[in-house]
Parts: C-alpha cells; structure tokens; sequence
C-alpha cells in the first residue's frame, strides 16, 4: 500500500522501521490502520485498542487517534525519557512503556461512538474536515471487526496475551466492555482517579488530576507533550516539523477544552498554553490542504492556506459549530441526552443502595430542553430503559458574550433520593463552590421528579460535578 508522506529531515524508510525519517501522514496512517483491520490482516499481530470514554467528545476522539499515531514507529520514544520518581502524577509523561516500534504489535484508535452518532458531533468532524481526515473511514465502537476484536480476540488465555487497551480520557472502562477490563494496560487521561485498573502500573497510569482539580485542560495536552518530550530528548532533528493534520487536529480540540485560554472560564493552565504555542511553531503548515473549503477559511488563516491559523478565529468556528442553538432546538430529547452522556459507578464499598448514575451534558437553556416536543416522555424512556441509571444529572450550558453560564437538573425515581442529595448539593461545603440555588420550579411527571439549580460558578464542569456525586453515595446509604 503506498502512503502519503511527509519529510522531516533526510531520506529513509516507511512506517516499520524504527527511526525512519519519512512518516506517513496522519490521515493516510489512519486509513492505512482501518485498511489493516477491515481485511483482517491482524492475525498473530498484538493488538492494543486506543479507545476514549463513553461520551465521545473531541477530545476523546482526536487524543485516542493522535496517541495512536504518535505511538506508531515514526514518533516512537527513547526508552531514557521519563523515568523519573512522580512523572505518571501528571508532572510529566514516561514514555519508556508507551514505545511502540514493533511490526508484530498494532496500535488500533477507535472512535468511542458508534458510526451513526458521529454526525451529532460536528465540532470534530468540522476540524477533521479540515485538516483532511476523512472521519467516515475511521474504526467505530460496534463495528463489526471492533465487536470481534472485544469479544473472540479475549475468549481464551492465547487471545488475551495478544489484546491490550489504553484507556485515553477516561480511566474507568465503560461497563459494557467490563469483560476485558483486565486487558487494560495503559491510562492517559485528566479526570479524578476512580481508582479502577490496579493491574495498570504506576508509569502507565498517566491521570493529570490532583486536589479535585485537573492538571491539564485536555487529554490532547498530555499527548502534546508526549511529542514535546520526544522533541527536548531524543532526535530533535527528525522533529523540524510536524505532520500539520495533527497539529491542527490536536491545537482545535486544546482550544475548545479551554475555551481559547480564556482565564475567565478557568479551564486553560500554563501546560496547556504551552503546548498550544508549540503545535503553532512545530507544525508543518505548509504542507497543510484543507478536505473542505469553508468561508471561515480566510479568518483561520489570515495569511493564507499553508501559513499559520489564528487561534482566535479557529476557536471561534469550532466553538460556534458545537454550540449552535438552532442545531441543539432542532434535536429530539433523547439525542440531546445521550450526545455527551457518562455513567458513573458509584463504589459498592459504600454500601449504598445507588449503583450508578449519568450525567449528561447539554448545550442549551434548560428552557428550551424541557419545552422539546415529548420531553417528559423521551427522558423517562432514556432514563429508565437506555441509561437505566436511578439518577440523571443534567448540566446545561450555554454561552453569553463568549462567557459560560451553567444550570443543573436532577432527575430521579427516588424522590427521597432527590431531596436529600438537593440538600446536599445546595448546603454542604465539598459543593460550595459550584454556588448553586435552587430554582423554584419542581416538577413531579409520573414516576420522574425534578430539581431544576442556576450555577453561578461556572467554571464546576463535570470533571468537578461528578466527584462531588461520589461523595454524596458514599455518605448516603439510603
């Protein structure tokens, strides 16, 4: 198969060959991977899954397919970096573990929805377009050949020797794959440790997480600084420049994370800026041809397709394209539920009677959710039949003059349930600083009740929700 390349410094070989220093692009490694897969042309070949959490957000898709082919030969890492006492805290990312050059081992990225969701995600499939990645020839959780590969390539000792997952945005596997759990070999991710995947060492746990609060605004951060670490120890001379696909594919999602390093939304950290600054000066923009002509195309690179974007301009056209109200009025309920739902389980140590719960995140006014057609109908069905989790925890939010500004709902059968964690929530300090005050408009529909809360801290996004949920299980035995 011939793949397009880019050069970096002198001639030499293709993919299998550690140190070459002729890459293949982004794109054309992706669909060299599904070319791979698809024709079954894995067998003897150890495989490790790179697959992002249940909610399938930008980042969760663009880290696990940018880890994937950072991992691949041409980026492979010294196997001197890293070693040092704490790095895997998220002060820095080992590397020594994640070098991946062999020709009998496959690094496969797996996009976290299924194929027919990916759509609903317009954020990434727009910046996908743009740093011409065809998105619909990726591999999709529930394709036919993933199934495969999560269920007979982990049915005897032989086959679970050969499959291998990293965890990348999560660090608890979704329940639906708890079967191979203990093929879990790898964490990178930015959200509290759930303390799941003991097996998983020390050096592979890679969770920027500490005090409650992330270290990193985005996973594509951590795998950023993978390449930065590459570029400070090992060949900086193979590293002039990088594939420009993924450098504007992982600059995109870090803008979105962070809101444009925004320091009002408090999302962006000086690790994150770091990184931003250098995909803008290592990436071979030159080189970059947009799949798709936009008009915005003119506003993202000032000077030109092939020069440097504006990272004002880009954030603004992604940002837009994700939280476009006509967009999120035209979804039904049950879409605008599950476009970016997670469950939580709760730990049964607790001996809570609650064994989980969801949280879905939602990019319009409570207002308008509540007022879509068959609302009260589509959430009890989702909540009760889809989800089936006992609690549903919606936070809503929207922009105003570029600002965030958040609202909670909790939905729940139990409505003691309901009261006592109201309670909780408005008058406990572990959630003081989400600053919540009830809105007093409860709502009993057949078996769902409702607590509808303003949040006037808008910088409590789920990664500081859900602990908090945690706790609140681990108190409450009831």
């Amino acid at each position: 198969m011939k793949l397009d390349t880019y050069h970096d410094g002198d001639a030499g070989s293709t993919t299998c060959n550690k140190g070459s220093s002729i890459h293949p692009s982004f794109s054309s490694y992706l669909s060299s991977v599904t070319s791979e897969v698809s024709n079954n042309h894995i067998d003897g070949i150890k495989l490790n899954a790179i697959i992002g959490n249940e909610a399938g957000d930008a980042d969760s898709i663009i880290s696990s397919l940018a880890l994937s082919y950072v991992l691949s030969d041409g980026y492979c890492l010294s196997s001197s970096i890293g070693n040092k006492a704490g790095c895997h805290s998220g002060n820095s990312i080992p590397s020594s573990s994640l070098c991946v050059g062999t020709c009998d081992h496959m690094n496969i990225p797996v996009v976290s929805v299924e194929r027919n969701d990916m759509a609903l995600r317009r954020d990434t499939s727009l910046l996908l377009e743009m740093a011409n990645i065809d998105w619909k020839s990726l591999l999709y959780y529930k394709d036919a050949i993933i199934n495969d590969i999560f269920s007979s390539r982990y049915s005897s000792e032989f086959s679970r020797q050969n499959l291998s997952l990293t965890l990348v945005d999560h660090n608890r596997i979704r329940s639906e794959l708890c079967h191979i759990e203990d093929a879990v070999t790898k964490i990178i991710d930015h959200h509290e440790d759930e303390s799941c995947h003991v097996q998983v060492p020390q050096s592979d746990r890679i969770i920027a997480f500490e005090n409650k609060r992330p270290l990193v605004g985005s996973t594509c951060t951590l795998v950023t600084e993978l390449l930065m670490e590459n570029m400070k120890h090992d060949h900086p001379q193979r590293f002039k420049a990088l594939d420009p696909q993924l450098g504007l594919s992982l600059l995109g999602v870090i803008l979105l994370d962070t809101m444009n390093m925004d320091k009002s939304a408090g999302k962006g950290i000086p690790r994150d800026a770091k990184a931003i600054q250098f995909l803008l000066d290592s990436s071979q923009w030159m080189r970059l041809e947009p799949g798709r002509k936009y008009d915005e195309l003119d506003k993202i690179f000032p000077n030109g397709i092939g020069s440097q974007p504006d990272c004002s301009s880009l954030y603004a056209f992604l940002s837009q394209s994700k939280f476009d109200t006509v967009f999120w009025d035209e979804m039904s309920t049950r879409d605008t539920l599950r476009i970016d739902y997670k469950n939580f389980q709760v730990d049964q140590s607790t001996k809570s009677r609650v064994t989980c719960f969801g949280i879905s995140s939602v990019l319009l006014q409570l207002d308008s959710l509540v007022s879509k057609e068959e609302f009260h109908k589509q959430l009890e069905t989702y909540m009760n039949e889809e989800a089936d989790v006992p609690l549903l925890v919606v936070m809503a939010m929207i922009l105003r003059d570029g600002k965030p500004q958040r609202e909670l709902m909790l939905v729940a059968n139990d409505d003691n349930l309901l009261e006592n964690l109201t309670k909780f929530l408005l008058f406990n300090n572990s959630a003081a600083f989400l600053q919540l005050s009830e809105v007093v408009n409860r709502s009993n529909t057949n078996n769902i009740n409702m607590v509808r809360m303003n949040q006037a801290n808008s910088k409590g996004s789920r990664k500081q929700v859900a602990p908090i949920l945690l706790e609140f299980f681990s108190r409450n035995k009831s």
